[in-house]
């Protein structure tokens, strides 16, 4: 158990999986649902520890005109330079994960029970083994290549690109306590969902 007082899960799904929909209707009923990709921005906004080391790692080029880090510089870097990436994630990586147990262990104190954790890269970064369980979201890949097409103006090369980037799902499942399939509707998709909560809250 990550938290004495009350449980934390993972919550991961490839690109276009619906993995934030997902996130979403559990917000809505009463978990707190714990961003990834926000408490990263929060790690290296300046002045941070986090944000000197990758300076340290990536060079100066890594940064803009005001200070701050530059996503978009930082992911050409690391795109093109595996050794850069795998350094990069052993920075963030433990500092996320040590901040969302936190940010958990302070909602279980204010009478909270259920916390999930929404990051994509939950399996590469190893946290399904510090977690109480692990739920993945997945889709078809076409219906996720459409959905990335649609929502990013990228060719379906590009789209596949990105899925083809990220871990499988079958790799994910490896992993997974449960597993929410996304391919029908998102009313159909998102009772699913709820499904899962009455599971959850049952236990």
């Amino acid at each position: 158990m990550t938290a004495s007082t009350g449980v934390i899960l993972g919550l991961t799904g490839g690109i276009a999986s619906g993995k934030s929909a997902a996130a979403r209707v559990f917000a809505e009923n009463g978990f707190l649902v714990i961003d990834a990709d926000a408490l990263s921005r929060e790690i290296v906004a300046k002045p941070s520890k986090a944000l000197d080391e990758i300076t340290a790692l990536l060079g100066e080029g890594c940064l803009d005109k005001s200070g701050e880090l530059d996503r978009k510089k930082v992911a050409e870097i690391v795109f093109h330079d595996e050794q850069k990436r795998k350094l990069l994630e052993s920075i963030l990586h433990p500092k996320i994960l040590a901040l969302a147990i936190k940010k958990a262990q302070a909602f279980f104190k204010g009478g909270g029970r259920l916390a999930i954790i929404e990051a994509t890269l939950i399996v590469e970064a190893g946290w399904q083994k510090e977690l109480d369980g692990l739920i993945v979201v997945t889709a078809p890949l076409e219906v996720r290549l459409q959905r990335v097409i649609a929502r990013d103006g990228v060719s379906r090369e590009e789209a596949m690109t990105r899925v083809k980037a990220q871990t499988n799902d079958e790799e994910r499942l490896k992993f997974a306590d449960w597993m929410i399939e996304n391919d029908s509707t998102l009313q159909l998709f998102e009772q699913k969902v709820k499904n899962l909560i009455d599971k959850l809250l049952q236990k």
